[in-house]
């Protein structure tokens, strides 16, 4: 689980968790104080004045260090009102202020940062993260603002990087600030539980500067903008607690606007749209949500579920860099996606995974490619549940997932198949497999990070050093059985589909399975001899392509170009293929 490793006044202050046996003004902040501690969090404060039914905290300020970096969170006057129903309203500067000073990176980080890489990549990927920093803001948890606004600043620095890939120049402090406006926050009891609602009618926050190493001074970067932000925290009791919560957002944009020095510039924008988040969570007795070890968390009985949805995003980026000859090259990209959805759950022993999405379109143009090219999905999903508890007997697992109506705009069909001679038809496929397998240790337990740290001891032998190596490259988990329920590929005018079980002999492993692949395939002759004649598989090679077709598959009796195989696997170690031997 990722610790709290910066922070932003909305980020804890939506997501305390206190215990209340009554809810005051003053009880409300003493909880506080106990949760910023529960948090490794220093207050400090100017003053404390409680007067009747209100509270104020005087120019609060709270400190973290983590990870070799060290955040300050600047919040100005926090107020804490009984509402006189029973509840407590909290009030909040205007404007909060949050600086980050991060550690120098070692010797061979830098070395490696130091290499050249692609601005245009780089600075793409950047505002990926950032937009995936806006996504995860809407989640109302204990980190959800402040991871946005931290890894805003991370991907603004990484993108000044990338624009001067020849430069070695890296952010060592990031100031960001934060607008709220008419914010309404109360907290209230109901039954055993504590609720939190808030609602955020406009949150800005500006990356607003990043001194770099050198000297330099980005001024803001970028900013992001989330639109009537809406929730409710759910925390029932105490030690051990279970919370839950729920969010929504109108709107989520990322803006990022940046221009070097030498005439480099990277401008683009994010916008996520309609987003909705709903999670619960139980955190078992003598544990913080902030534990290092979530192998032990997760046996004490730590549980989670989640899931989030967003209506559509868009986006656009458009970038100028330059090569290492001087010469400029214009890079932009754009992209629209429609609805999606993710669920996430896990306990002690196992985790699954699953999305939807809906029809998404991407193009870009590349200095190195003579026209645009992009490409087109209809729909995706994908669906993971694994176990992840060491065990002595095999437990079971599922993987789904689907593509449909895959393409290709025509300025990539044009840049390998400009005769026109290849199909292009919309591309699928989808995968099902199932199977067991024995999980050898602990999927999240630290022991790895522990022989990981051993092998930074200069003593160490070779001999040492290896046994460590090999102990922390060993897989977590042995393959007992598979079962390919469907695995489907419908391309070019071709398809293909495979079913089959396989299985590990009982005194050994997959290497020898033992079993039966089958497959049936459609218009793949007539799809190599489009390939020969677009070019892309030579005339000297299509004769042994085509016998290894013969000496795997068959003609089926009733349709001749339809191609079957069955695959059979013996405890000898041997293949058979159509009952031919081919091991």
């Amino acid at each position: 689980m990722k610790r709290l490793t910066s922070a932003t006044a909305i980020g804890m202050i939506l997501a305390a968790t206190p215990a209340l046996a009554e809810v005051t003004p003053k009880s409300v902040w003493e909880n506080l104080n106990a949760y910023y501690d529960r948090y490794g969090l220093t207050v400090e404060t100017a003053s404390v004045d409680e007067a009747g039914d209100t509270l104020t905290v005087n120019d609060l300020v709270l400190h973290q260090q983590a990870e070799g970096a060290e955040t300050r969170v600047d919040m100005g006057d926090v107020v804490f009102t009984a509402t006189g129903d029973g509840a407590v309203r909290m009030d909040m500067a205007d404007e909060l202020t949050v600086t980050v000073e991060l550690p120098e990176t070692d010797p061979a980080e830098e070395a490696a940062m130091e290499a050249p890489a692609d601005a245009a990549d780089s600075a793409a990927e950047a505002a990926g993260q950032a937009a995936d920093a806006a996504d995860a803001a809407t989640e109302g948890d204990a980190a959800a603002a402040d991871e946005a606004m931290a890894d805003a600043a991370d991907a603004a620095a990484d993108a000044e990087a990338a624009m001067a890939a020849h430069d070695s120049a890296e952010p060592r402090k990031i100031t960001l600030n934060a607008q709220i406006a008419d914010e309404d926050i109360t907290i209230r009891e109901d039954g055993d539980a504590m609720v939190y609602d808030y609602l955020l009618p406009k949150l800005d926050v500006t990356v607003a500067q990043i001194e770099l190493d050198d000297g330099k001074i980005i001024e803001n970067p970028a900013t992001i903008a989330f639109a009537n932000l809406k929730g409710s925290d759910r925390i029932e009791g105490t030690d051990a607690q279970k919370i839950v919560q729920s969010a929504t957002t109108d709107s989520i944009t990322f803006n990022l606007d940046i221009t070097g020095d030498d005439g480099e510039s990277g401008k683009g924008q994010f916008v996520l749209n309609g987003v909705g988040i709903n999670s619960d969570t139980g955190t078992p007795a003598g544990y913080s949500v902030g534990s290092d070890n979530l192998t032990e968390m997760l046996k004490a009985g730590m549980t989670v579920k989640g899931d989030l949805k967003i209506a559509s995003v868009t986006g656009n980026l458009d970038m100028v860099t330059k090569d290492e000859e001087g010469q400029t090259r214009p890079v932009t990209m754009k992209f629209d996606g429609a609805e999606s959805a993710v669920t996430f759950a896990m306990d002690q022993s196992r985790i699954s995974y699953a999305g939807t999405g809906g029809a998404t379109n991407a193009e870009m143009t590349i200095p190195d490619l003579p026209v645009p090219v992009g490409y087109g999905v209809g729909s995706a999903s994908f669906n993971v549940d694994f176990p992840i508890a060491m065990a002595e007997q095999a437990q079971d697992f599922a993987v789904t997932y689907k593509l449909d109506d895959v393409t290709l705009t025509d300025g990539v069909w044009g840049l390998f198949d400009p005769q026109g001679a290849l199909p292009r038809d919309p591309a699928s496929l989808d995968l099902d497999l199932a199977g067991s397998v024995k999980v050898l240790r602990d999927f999240f337990d630290t022991a790895s990070l522990d022989t990981a740290e051993k092998l930074e001891d200069p003593n160490l032998s070779e001999e040492e050093r290896n046994a460590l190596m090999e102990e922390m490259m060993a897989p977590p988990a042995d393959l007992r059985d598979l079962t390919i329920n469907k695995v489907a590929l419908d391309l070019m005018g071709a398809k293909a589909e495979v079913t089959g079980k396989l299985a590990a002999p009982e005194q050994g492993d997959m290497e020898t399975p033992v079993g039966t692949i089958s497959g049936r395939f459609e218009g793949v002759n007539a799809l190599l001899d489009k390939l020969g004649a677009a070019g892309l598989v030579p005339a000297e090679q299509m004769m042994g392509v085509k016998m290894m077709l013969q000496m795997f598959s068959k003609p089926d009796a009733q349709n001749p170009e339809v191609l079957t195989t069955e695959l059979e696997f013996n405890e000898q170690g041997q293949i058979f293929a159509n009952g031919q031997q081919v091991k």
